[in-house]
Parts: structure tokens; C-alpha cells; sequence
């Protein structure tokens, strides 16, 4: 899935809880969740609720960070932690109400959704034209994405390659 090279932008970003948002383990337990929230047992739904609320708190903590408020796609990101709001509140409460297959289903689209916004809100961040003073941008991040071959400005330009990757001449014989 596309939304899963945010994990590209860990090493530029360099957060706590961008890296606990975005890590492997998180992620994947994050899917488990969501897909088996409707069938698991009462005994281990407490389990998940406390890991989907800890994911849901670094989760704002970082869209908080970001300031991208009355942005499309960081709007769309941010209705992530509604959704997962609305499906763990009945979880929570003494009478424990069921959830629909088909609603969990729905939650994990919502995710990958959600996550691809952050990813393509991401991207934009740190492009020159559309960089503007209120994204709280370190000036070592962004010198970190200029030079990133994965992600930033390094995989476009020629100064970050070396050897027989140089882009190579079409003689017109």
C-alpha cells in the first residue's frame, strides 16, 4: 500500500510519535485490530481498546504538531481519529454493544484513506512552493529531505548519485 512509505518520511520527521504512528509493529496491530475487533472476545476487547486509544493519542499528537488545519488532506487525515472514536466508544462503555463486520471493514479502508491523505499532505509539506511559515519544519528536517534519496529532493537529482547510475548521454551517432 502506497500510504505505507510514511515510513520514508521517519528519519526526516525524526518524532516520537510520528515513529510510533508509523512503525511496523503499530501498523500491523493497528490492521489486527480493526479486522478482528467484531469478533474477539469480551476478555481481550479492554486489550485492544487501550491500544487503539494510545495509537489514537500519538496519532493527534502528531497532526497537532503538523498545523495543517483547513487543509484537504490533512483534514481528511484528521477525520481518522473520529472513526476510530466512534468504534471504540461503545467498547468502552459497561454494556459492551457489538460491532458490525462490515463497520471494522469500513474502519481499516478509513485507515489506509486516512493514512494516504497524511502521506500525500506530507509530500506537500515540504515542497518549496507550497512550504509556508506556519509548518513547524526544523531547518535540519528539511535539510534532511533535500538530501533523502528515497523520499526528497536527493532521488531527482543528479549530486546524490555516484559511479554508473549517472544519468548517461544519448549519442546521435
Amino acid at each position: 500500500m502506497s500510504w505505507e512509505k510514511l515510513r520514508n518520511f521517519d528519519h526526516i520527521i525524526d518524532r516520537k510519535d510520528f515513529s510510533y504512528v508509523v512503525s511496523e509493529k503499530h501498523t500491523d496491530a493497528v490492521k489486527l485490530s480493526m479486522q478482528n475487533i467484531a469478533t474477539h472476545a469480551d476478555e481481550g476487547i479492554n486489550a485492544i481498546v487501550e491500544f487503539l486509544e494510545e495509537y489514537y493519542a500519538e496519532y493527534c499528537r502528531f497532526l497537532e504538531w503538523l498545523h495543517g488545519h483547513g487543509v484537504h488532506d490533512f483534514d481528511m487525515a484528521k477525520r481518522l481519529g473520529r472513526r476510530i472514536q466512534e468504534v471504540i466508544g461503545p467498547l468502552k462503555s459497561e454494556r459492551r454493544e457489538s460491532i458490525p463486520v462490515r463497520k471494522c471493514k469500513a474502519l481499516w479502508k478509513d485507515y489506509c484513506f486516512a493514512m494516504n491523505r497524511l502521506l500525500a499532505y506530507l509530500r506537500g509539506v515540504f515542497l518549496p512552493d507550497t512550504r509556508s511559515n506556519n509548518k513547524p519544519l526544523t531547518k535540519e528536517q528539511l535539510a534532511t529531505y533535500i538530501l533523502d534519496d528515497r523520499e526528497g529532493l536527493g532521488r531527482m537529482n543528479t549530486f546524490n548519485t555516484v559511479g554508473s547510475s549517472l544519468p548517461q548521454r544519448d549519442c546521435i551517432t
